[in-house]
């Protein structure tokens, strides 16, 4: 933001900190976090050649549950998480 050889990298760069830094943004990754370390465990699973569709069918819908708890009851979990990252 400083270090910007004219105005317009400046306001850039200032726009870019701004947006990096709201609340909104933190939010959302710390919400993508939680969603890819629960559909991480699925889509590992799901990739092994011996895997049948009983098992398959089991881990979507443990997926789905573990994200509709998320949904539930993660909010404030994760509010706390956003507030004391920064």
């Amino acid at each position: 933001m400083d270090e910007g050889t004219n105005y317009d990298q400046r306001a850039e760069a200032d726009s870019a900190y701004t947006s990096l830094t709201s609340f909104e943004f933190v939010f959302i990754l710390h919400l993508m976090k939680e969603i890819m370390e629960i559909t991480d465990m699925l889509s590992q699973a799901l990739q092994q050649k011996s895997q049948d569709i009983l098992n398959a069918m089991h881990l979507v819908g443990t997926t789905k549950n573990l994200i509709q708890k998320l949904r539930d009851d993660g909010c404030d979990s994760l509010f706390v998480k956003v507030k004391s990252f920064f």
